[in-house]
């Protein structure tokens, strides 16, 4: 039961926070907030699929889907992640050849969405993996860059992205035996992606009180 709890707190803040979002963006229409909002969904839905939460209460019916919602929200996850950290952070002002080294990135993930459609699981899994080792790389790259050029809203997302990297590390050990599997390390990706969620919300706050007093 303290798991069933610990789920329910974790999918309701996910949700919450996207509404939050999609809320202003309809208020101030900027990009980012609704790029967040697509990442927060797309993430939270491969953590249910992951946990077989979609396939027991979302698509019971569809095993076929079951399957590959898990490459084809990986890659919708990267896609939307990818977009929100190069929109927030104005990647393209600061580093532009990081910039476009991550539209590659996105050109890719995007491309991993349609090939889980048709692929076969064992294929579109592996390209799954290939962007979730490479990407981080050049997402971590253009954000670090982008803060220390003087980007602002960058602070926000590099703590966001070092919580969570630290988060999918204690998994792959727990995952790989390395770590024993205690009811924290167990939480450890729900833990440091729910931090992620908020630290990247209060980075949109600050945003938006930075317009406020601009005007």
């Amino acid at each position: 039961s303290n798991v069933k709890s610990i789920n329910g707190i974790y999918y309701g803040l996910m949700l919450a926070m996207a509404i939050y979002n999609l809320f202003i963006f309809f208020n101030i229409k900027q990009k980012s907030y609704l790029y967040y909002v697509f990442y927060v969904v797309s993430f939270t839905m491969l953590m249910m699929s992951l946990d077989g939460f979609s396939f027991q209460y979302l698509w019971p019916e569809s095993p076929v889907w079951a399957n590959k919602s898990i490459p084809f929200l990986i890659g919708a996850g990267f896609v939307w992640g990818l977009m929100f950290a190069q929109s927030f952070i104005h990647s393209r002002d600061y580093v532009p050849f990081l910039h476009k080294s991550v539209n590659f990135w996105v050109a890719i993930s995007a491309l991993l969405c349609m090939l889980a459609l048709v692929l076969p699981y064992s294929l579109s899994i592996r390209v799954g993996i290939f962007i979730a080792t490479f990407a981080p790389i050049f997402g971590f790259s253009l954000v670090a860059r982008s803060y220390q050029k003087g980007s602002r809203p960058a602070a926000f997302v590099l703590v966001a992205f070092t919580l969570f990297l630290a988060g999918m590390v204690v998994t792959a050990l727990n995952a790989a035996g390395a770590l024993p599997v205690t009811p924290l390390s167990g939480s450890s990706l729900q833990i440091t992606s729910s931090f992620q969620v908020l630290l990247l919300s209060l980075g949109l706050a600050d945003r938006i009180n930075a317009l406020r007093r601009r005007s």
